[in-house]
């Protein structure tokens, strides 16, 4: 009986069939095993992370910890990309597109001179040092009235003296600096001061801390810089402008090369 069923070439069949699936897999598993190689440069770097987050010498106990959970990070990271979770993530296409934009930026060149006067040049207001004001001011508390503003207001146009509310601004400021207007009153306060006409009380002009009404009695307009003053900042800022410009051209060379598709919801149309 035992012969007759060795005999059979079903069996036969069936016995070769298992055997070329079970060389299958094997010669998958064996393709398909990743090969993580943690080089010498990584050590160093999981090392120095170890230095920074801990203020001190890691032990050899610790940075095999670190080059484990890195080999761990490798692995998962691995697995989750051939199942395709990486797809419509939102994190992981965020770091691929840093990691991108970083890879661009590796091949721009440094700014010439010409790229820097061109820069500068269009750019000089930019690196003004700095104007000066001569003004009388007058304070309001946040929580006055309309009608308060009103009445100041009226007072100062008909050149009738009005005290500030209290606080600690001053009633004359001479020969004020930019930085010290700044300060003081705030970026916002000072932007609207430049467009003040002089010799007339203008307001009220509102700040973090409250209204104010000022007449300007000098400016001194910020000078333009000549380029070997501000060089290194022009230069600085030229390359990020290059920077910044390859980002966009990166991106509009993949916009140009592939087909996006936006399917609006109904009621964002």
């Amino acid at each position: 009986m035992i012969k007759r069923i060795v005999k059979e070439p079903l069996l036969h069949f069936l016995l070769l069939g298992a055997l070329i699936f079970v060389v299958y897999q094997w010669r998958q598993e064996e393709n398909t095993a990743s090969v993580i190689r943690v080089d010498s440069a990584t050590v160093t770097t999981l090392a120095n992370q170890y230095r920074k987050t801990w203020l001190m010498e890691p032990t050899r106990e610790a940075l095999q910890t670190a080059i484990d959970n890195h080999v761990a990070n490798q692995l998962y990271a691995d697995q989750a990309f051939a199942l395709g979770m990486h797809l419509d993530d939102p994190v992981v296409a965020r770091r691929m597109r840093m990691k991108m934009e970083l890879l661009s930026e590796l091949d721009i060149a440094p700014p010439s001179e010409d790229d820097i006067g061109a820069y500068f040049d269009q750019h000089r207001d930019k690196y003004k040092q700095g104007g000066r004001h001569s003004f009388q001011h007058r304070f309001l508390d946040r929580l006055a009235s309309p009608e308060r503003r009103r009445e100041m207001e009226a007072a100062l146009s008909h050149g009738n003296g009005v005290r500030s509310d209290a606080s600690l601004f001053a009633d004359q400021y001479d020969n004020a600096s930019d930085h010290q207007i700044s300060r003081a009153f705030g970026t916002g306060f000072l932007d609207q001061l430049y467009r003040l006409p002089l010799d007339q009380w203008v307001g009220p002009l509102e700040s973090p801390l409250g209204w104010h009404f000022v007449n300007i009695s000098q400016r001194l307009e910020p000078p333009l810089p000549m380029l070997d003053q501000v060089r290194e900042a022009v230069v600085r800022d030229a390359l990020q402008a290059k920077r910044e410009q390859a980002k966009r051209d990166q991106f509009q060379q993949l916009i140009n090369n592939n087909k996006v598709i936006i399917e609006w919801p109904k009621d964002l149309k």
